[in-house]
């Protein structure tokens, strides 16, 4: 220390030291008033003498304005000129001057030399900035793997935040090099300067990257990036209260910190809040209004989620109006964002709605679908098995249903377990492999599946590849039937009408088959009638032959030939004190003929023959019977229609158009409904909530059933019911010999 006297006196001789000093006193009022302008005038004194320090200080009162008018080009001047002077401190300074092109034009190489300057004389922030030179290519050509070494360089130079930036590219392999460990590490060293890493610390040991899991370790990291008010990590926070995670479950918490996330504009939070109030669990008071504009806020910032939960409710009318055209276009701006369950979503919309094309469009549908399903979504990858295996869209590939039937079933997708299950009883795609079926439906079953646990039931009622086991198919039935399956309360109903696993019960399986024919099983509606014919099930337990007539006429409308036949029979008979009608018998036996069952072409023959309900003639006669001699009672005609369960294995031929659109979310299509027993047809794709959800639109029918079973085994019909049975071959031949003698 020196007195100011003596001070003076060196700094008057031209002591740049002591001029700097004078400068120092003055600017902070160090034994003397503080003075601007005369701390300027010796800092401009010391610098003109070559003080590098004091071009540094006469450059700040430049740029402040501070005891000289405010000059920021010869602030950058002194910078510079202390920078070249050797003040390792102001050459990252300088560098910044010139990246911005602050009181300078920008100039990017000047920039990256006063940075490589800085950084050779190992100053930290000169490092970091020459690594961000490197990464952008500022100055220089890009060199990724240098960039990091200088971050790497920087952080053990006390520049911490650097870490921030070698651990993004140890995160993203930039640089040549992908490290969860050292990303970790990276992150961790600069958690306590920047709230970023510090969720992104939280956020490892959340989902064991590059550490193990930890979370309680996680919620105490997220906590300290939230409180620094870091976005992400506010709605991590919520997630974790939400769901539990390394907390109690506290939805008064969750909220509080979705809302954290969302007040400060980040659009997944805004739709986290969203599906809170939509769902209402939790104590959340369930407003799916306030769901909606949540939804529509995110979704018009962009976030494809949210995109996707807005199309969801224009489906669905849930909280807006019902609108499939506003639906598809909000589900196209998330599926081009690539998000698959909008991709599986819009693809589904444009197989079953009139949408923004104006018509269906199974080639849009397909190719929509296979997006999905190479990104791994198990429903759209088992949508697109069914697509191939039926030819919607595209064609027929039995080997590719199986592929993507594998892929989603990998997956634990019941519905693909059912589809690929079904490929392997029947040799679709590659060899035979009931084994490999039943392990399939059992997988199926396992997790509720109604259609597994529906075929499950049968082959243990007729011991297809198990032991043959009653009691267990009976409770396969049942599970599937509680959960409304309706071909179900038809095979339950069986067994309670035979007596199969269970005590003979003819008021349930009334009751049962009444379920299946409401739900459309053209069948059920034929032993319901069957039931009311013989007083089964009614009131009083009276036969109703009325009320039979009328589930006959049902079961008929959709086509069911034995339906047809017994309202003939009933007609032709007076069969129950109804009047008797040849004609409208024979109207009815002829439209059973024409779908090719036996029985009928045989009455057909002898109605022609004897002049019943139609005008006399043997020679249409001997054509009938000639059509029922030849008729070889194939499975896909006659012997379907008077079997009890799911017995015949052959499929359904009949595949109609999809119709109107209330028939789109039925199990089955009218097809299947129009003349099976125990038919098995690929399950409606399940409605999940993804976020996953939403993936929840309506379940996609196809419409081509399936019958299962061996006709070896095919049992018959009680011959207290009355179902006709074919005529014999001999018998045939027999009537057409006579008629045959007299037409000629």
């Amino acid at each position: 220390r020196i007195s100011v006297k003596k001070l003076f006196a060196a700094a008057s001789k031209g002591s740049a030291q002591a001029q700097y000093t004078l400068g120092h006193c003055y600017e902070h009022g160090v034994s003397m008033p503080i003075n601007a302008e005369e701390a300027a005038k010796w800092y401009l004194m010391a610098a003109r003498n070559g003080d590098a320090l004091s071009h540094y200080c006469i450059g700040t009162c430049y740029e402040r304005g501070f005891g000289v008018e405010k000059d920021l080009a010869l602030a950058v001047f002194h910078f510079e000129s202390a920078a070249n002077l050797g003040l390792t401190s102001v050459m990252t300074y300088v560098g910044q001057l010139y990246e911005k092109g602050v009181g300078v034009r920008k100039d990017s190489q000047k920039a990256y030399y006063y940075y490589r300057e800085a950084a050779e004389s190992n100053d930290g922030r000169g490092m970091f900035n020459l690594g961000r030179c490197f990464e952008q290519g500022m100055g220089t050509r890009k060199n990724l793997e240098k960039a990091r070494s200088c971050y790497e360089k920087a952080v053990s130079l006390g520049h911490t935040l650097a870490g921030l930036h070698a651990a993004r590219m140890y995160e993203s392999g930039e640089g040549g090099t992908l490290d969860a460990q050292r990303a970790f590490h990276y992150y961790h060293c600069a958690a306590e300067e920047d709230k970023e890493a510090a969720f992104k610390v939280g956020k490892s040991y959340h989902y064991g990257i590059g550490v193990g899991v930890d979370q309680a370790a996680a919620v105490k990291w997220y906590m300290s990036a939230a409180e620094r008010g870091d976005a992400h990590a506010c709605r991590a926070l919520g997630s974790c209260f939400q769901h539990g995670e390394g907390v109690d479950v506290n939805m008064k918490e969750a909220i509080h910190w979705y809302q954290e996330a969302a007040d400060a504009g980040l659009a997944e939070a805004e739709c986290d809040l969203g599906h809170c109030y939509e769902s209402g669990k939790g104590g959340v008071k369930k407003d799916v209004e306030k769901a909606f504009s949540l939804f529509v806020k995110a979704a018009k910032k962009g976030y494809a989620v949210a995109q996707n939960d807005v199309g969801y409710c224009f489906e669905h009318g849930e909280a807006v109006a019902k609108s499939i055209k506003s639906a598809m276009e909000w589900y196209e701006k998330a599926a081009e964002q690539g998000l698959p369950a909008a991709q599986y979503n819009l693809g589904y919309c444009y197989y079953h709605y009139l949408g923004i094309d104006g018509g269906e469009n199974e080639e849009k549908a397909l190719a929509w679908f296979e997006k999905a399903a190479r990104q791994g979504l198990a429903k759209a990858q088992c949508h697109l098995a069914q697509c191939f295996e039926h030819g919607y869209g595209v064609m027929r590939n039995a080997g590719k249903a199986v592929e993507w039937y594998e892929k989603a079933s990998a997956q634990g997708y019941a519905d693909a377990q059912v589809g690929l299950a079904y490929c392997m009883e029947r040799g679709v795609g590659g060899k035979k492999n009931t084994g490999r079926a039943i392990e399939l439906y059992r997988l199926a079953a396992r997790q509720g599946h109604p259609d597994a646990l529906n075929q499950l039931g049968y082959y243990f009622q007729h011991g297809v590849g198990v032991v043959m086991n009653s009691r267990k198919a009976v409770e396969c039935y049942k599970r599937a039937s509680a959960q409304g399956f309706d071909l179900a309360h038809f095979n339950l109903g069986v067994c309670y009408e035979k007596g199969i696993g269970v005590e003979v019960d003819a008021e349930k399986a009334c009751k049962l088959y009444k379920r299946a024919a409401q739900e459309g099983i053209a069948v059920a509606k034929f032993k319901v009638g069957l039931c009311c014919e013989k007083g089964i099930g009614t009131r009083g337990s009276e036969r109703d032959m009325g009320e039979a007539i009328r589930w006959y006429e049902k079961a008929a409308v959709n086509g069911l030939p034995v339906a047809l036949h017994r309202i003939g029979e009933c007609y032709l008979h007076g069969v129950g004190g109804i009047d008797r009608d040849e004609e409208r018998a024979f109207a009815a036996f002829f439209r059973a003929a024409e779908a090719n069952y036996r029985p009928s072409q045989v009455e057909v023959a002898k109605c022609y023959q004897q002049g019943r309900g139609v005008e006399k003639d043997e020679k249409e006669a001997l054509e009938w019977y000639e059509r029922a001699a030849s008729n070889d009672d194939t499975p896909s005609t006659s012997q379907m229609m008077e079997a009890d369960t799911a017995t015949v294995s052959v499929e359904y031929l009949v595949s109609p158009r999809r119709g109107k659109e209330e028939e789109l979310h039925t199990f089955h299509s009218e097809s299947a409904r129009s003349g099976g027993l125990s038919l098995s047809i690929p399950s409606p794709l399940s409605s999940t909530s993804i976020s996953s959800k939403k993936s929840t639109v309506g379940s996609p029918t196809f419409p081509t059933p399936r019958w299962t079973g061996s006709n070896s085994s095919t049992p018959k019909w009680p011959p207290t019911l009355c179902v006709p049975t074919s005529p014999s071959c001999a018998h045939l031949r027999s009537a057409m010999c006579t008629i045959h003698n007299k037409v000629e």
